[in-house]
């Protein structure tokens, strides 16, 4: 039975908004997007000294007969004041007389190494033999050597102790000058 509310409460006019409810729970993660846009090289920390850095010098039959003085050599650009210097040096090398003993070392801008010791080969000739050919290798490490070019040496000398005597460098054989340079050595 009407009561003669009803047309008054279903046309009347909105009331006040209410406040916003409370966020509800995220939805699931969505799908990957595409590929990025490549981005720009990364600057590296890296000192020169740790890239390779070498260089091979090698003469095909040097046939040296010189029996003090310079060899032969060639000149590196080392890249860092903090490195060091790795030689190997191999050729074949000869020895006459009786006791008789040549030195091979090597010489950086014409100095020795003293830092942390010299780079060289000795090679003794007991009295029981008057010729000695034979195949050799020495290597040593220099530091505190200054970045730049290097004149690199290997050389021929006398023994300490012994008068001067026949040598030969290079006999038929290639010789061969290997320069590296090395990060820091270790403390």
């Amino acid at each position: 039975m009407p009561n003669g509310n009803e047309d008054r409460c279903s046309s009347g006019l909105n009331g006040i908004p209410g406040t916003p409810g409370i966020p509800g729970a995220h939805g699931q993660p969505g799908r990957d997007g595409g590929k990025g846009d490549r981005g720009t090289p990364g600057k590296c920390s890296c000192t020169k000294a740790s890239t390779m850095n070498w260089k091979q010098c090698s003469w095909p039959n040097l046939n040296n007969g010189a029996d003090v003085g310079v060899i032969q050599g060639c000149d590196f650009v080392k890249n860092s004041n903090m490195s060091s210097l790795r030689v190997s040096v191999s050729s074949n090398f000869y020895v006459a007389g009786v006791s008789a003993c040549k030195r091979w070392f090597v010489t950086f801008n014409g100095v020795e190494c003293r830092d942390p010791i010299t780079v060289e080969g000795v090679l003794w000739v007991p009295s029981t033999e008057t010729r000695s050919h034979r195949l050799g290798q020495f290597e040593g490490v220099c530091n505190d050597l200054r970045a730049g070019i290097i004149r690199v040496d290997f050389n021929i000398g006398n023994c300490p102790d012994f008068g001067d005597t026949n040598g030969y460098t290079g006999w038929n054989s290639a010789t061969r000058l290997f320069i590296e340079e090395l990060p820091p050595p270790q403390q």
